[in-house]
């Protein structure tokens, strides 16, 4: 909670400098769409006396949502909710998960005519995990039931110690950057279409982190004499919204 509520005052007071800083002609607000796919690429490598084996698995994850932004022609921060089919994180479970995202983009914008604008951008992101659920197998029902990450954690942690517990709602967000390019184009005056395509990159949540530390120890209690397990993540995501300059 207290790396969440950091990341926020860090976003706000980085934004409303930029902001500050720019003549109120170049503000603008939209809303739009937002299609975003996320790889979850892990790599294992164990070894066992003179044998060292090497794993890998790409765990992918689809998310659809809408968001808001806030333009001041060389920044832009905005603000959405992305629904996920999938965890874009590498847990061997089936699951959902609903996230606030918040990005503040730096761009540099480039004359296309006389309507439209072409402007690479770069930028940092943090996503905020609001909801959890996983599909599990109930074994009196036999059949795959929905749990929320509270309910699945109350079950999982039974008789685990501390650092093998199930993580915590907070421990999915999740740091990135971004990278990519957008257009503007003029409908009519002040009204303009934008559409963004961008590649991300997130760094490790604490929930990978545990994930992979707990595979890591699994393999050493099964004999391995070293376990090295990372997870990297990465996906495009593309945009489509209307803004509006004031």
């Amino acid at each position: 909670m207290k790396k969440t509520v950091f990341a926020l005052m860090l976003l706000m007071i980085v934004s409303g400098a930029l902001f500050a800083q720019t003549p109120s002609n170049f503000f603008s607000a939209g809303i739009g769409f937002v299609d975003h796919n996320f790889l979850a690429s892990t790599k294992m490598e164990t070894s066992t006396g003179s044998v060292t084996q090497e794993w890998k698995e790409n765990h992918a994850t689809n998310g659809i949502g809408v968001f808001g932004f806030f333009d001041a022609k060389y920044a832009e921060l905005d603000l959405g909710v992305l629904f996920y089919d999938d965890f874009p994180i590498d847990y061997g479970y089936s699951g959902e998960s609903t996230n606030l995202t918040i990005g503040l983009i730096g761009k540099y914008p480039f004359d296309l005519g006389t309507k439209g604008k072409l402007f690479p951008l770069f930028g940092i992101s943090y996503s905020i995990c609001l909801d959890a659920r996983f599909a599990t197998f109930d074994s009196t029902t036999q059949k795959m039931v929905t749990k929320s990450n509270s309910d699945h954690k109350s079950e999982w942690d039974v008789g685990k110690s501390d650092e093998d517990k199930w993580p915590e709602l907070s421990d999915y967000n999740q740091f990135g950057f971004k990278l990519g390019f957008g257009v503007d184009y003029e409908i009519i005056s002040k009204l303009y279409i934008r559409g963004a395509a961008v590649y991300n990159f997130g760094l490790p949540s604490n929930a990978q982190i545990w994930n992979n530390e707990r595979y890591e120890k699994i393999n050493k209690n099964g004999g391995a004499n070293s376990v090295t397990r990372n997870t990297f993540s990465h996906g495009a995501e593309v945009k489509l919204a209307v803004g509006y300059k004031f």
